[in-house]
């Protein structure tokens, strides 16, 4: 094999080498790529902790209360003969607002289809008046309430807070994901090196040429 050959050859393997090298680095360069969204996971889980734990310290109080308005809807879910409402909160609301207007004993004669007074009779109250003191019992007082805002904002902020960690978690790369993109650096730094560079001697022989004197 002529001189000129073994130099092109050895020329072509070092420029793959070069690619596969570049590859190479961009696969490892993902390993700090996840170490760093992993360590931004790990800081919103840690800033979560003493917030979880403030939610906790505040809904102490009237935890009890909370629990028999979320034991009250999970009932009320269960018939499906009854007013949808989304959340416990919304049907409190309307039973905080019949309680207020002293209108539990009205509806209960008067107004109440016997689908609902069976309802409430099946949960345990034999009367309006139980009715109106369990309703009076288990909702919030005025400060429970601001209390209960107060909570409601540190729960949102670590709602954002998981929010964001999840985000980061979709960010990570997996193995597979690691290898596709070493790969498609490959590829890329392949077609710069290999098809763009003989352009690149195509115009520069062009104009090496055009310079000759005939």
């Amino acid at each position: 094999m002529k001189l000129n050959k073994k130099r092109i050859i050895a020329r072509e393997f070092l420029l793959f080498l070069g690619c596969v090298l570049i590859s190479s680095l961009a696969f490892i360069g993902t390993f700090p790529y996840n170490y760093s969204i992993d360590s931004k996971i790990d800081k919103f889980e840690k800033d979560i902790i003493p917030l979880t734990i403030t939610i906790d310290s505040l809904e102490t109080p009237f935890n009890a209360k909370v629990s028999m308005q979320k034991r009250f809807f999970e009932e009320w879910q269960k018939n499906t003969d009854l007013a949808d409402y989304k959340d416990y909160n919304e049907i409190w609301q309307r039973l905080e607002y019949l309680h207020k207007k002293d209108s539990i004993e009205y509806k209960w004669n008067n107004v109440w289809a016997n689908t609902l007074l069976e309802f409430y009779r099946s949960v345990g109250f034999k009367n309006p008046s139980q009715l109106d003191k369990f309703i009076k019992d288990n909702s919030l007082n005025d400060s429970e309430l601001k209390i209960a805002t107060e909570t409601e904002t540190v729960r949102v902020k670590v709602a954002n807070f998981e929010s964001q960690i999840n985000n980061y978690k979709n960010e990570i790369l997996d193995i597979d994901d690691q290898l596709n993109f070493a790969f498609i650096f490959l590829i890329i730094t392949g077609v710069i090196t290999f098809p763009i560079r003989y352009l690149f001697y195509s115009v520069k022989w062009s104009l090496r040429t055009l310079k000759q004197k005939e």
